[in-house]
């Protein structure tokens, strides 16, 4: 659920932090999220977990990422190589398309993340 990643990356924060991984073709971003919320209202049935959802809104959250019970709300991201960054500055230097979907990486994983696209697995869910 959102609840316990949102809790789980707290409880990870600042280091090591949690991992996600943005699936392009062939290609795996591997981006860390320090500080999360989490929001459990919306109708999300039907959508495909890991799916990033942008805000358009006023007021909305700047991404939510779809999970199998609310979605997970990044309050912080770092790409590979950057700083940490509110996500809406994140985003603005970040290209990212609405509906494009995340994996969770877990901890256990990150040793393998080197070369195998296989390494990769997971869902947001928990």
């Amino acid at each position: 659920s959102a609840r316990a990643l949102a809790a789980r990356l707290h409880a990870v924060s600042p280091k090591p932090g949690g991992a996600i991984t943005l699936k392009r073709g062939n290609e795996a971003i591997v981006l860390k999220i320090s500080r999360a919320e989490w929001f459990g209202g919306g109708d999300d049935s039907g959508a495909i977990l890991g799916t990033a959802v942008l805000g358009k809104e006023e007021g909305e959250p700047a991404l939510r990422i779809i999970t199998g019970e609310g979605s997970l709300i990044p309050l912080v991201m770092q790409r590979p190589g950057g700083k940490p960054l509110p996500v809406a500055d994140f985003l603005r230097g970040f290209d990212l398309a609405e509906g494009e979907c995340f994996s969770l990486i877990e901890a256990s994983d990150r040793a393998e993340l080197s070369d195998s696209p296989d390494a990769h697995k997971g869902s947001v869910s928990t």
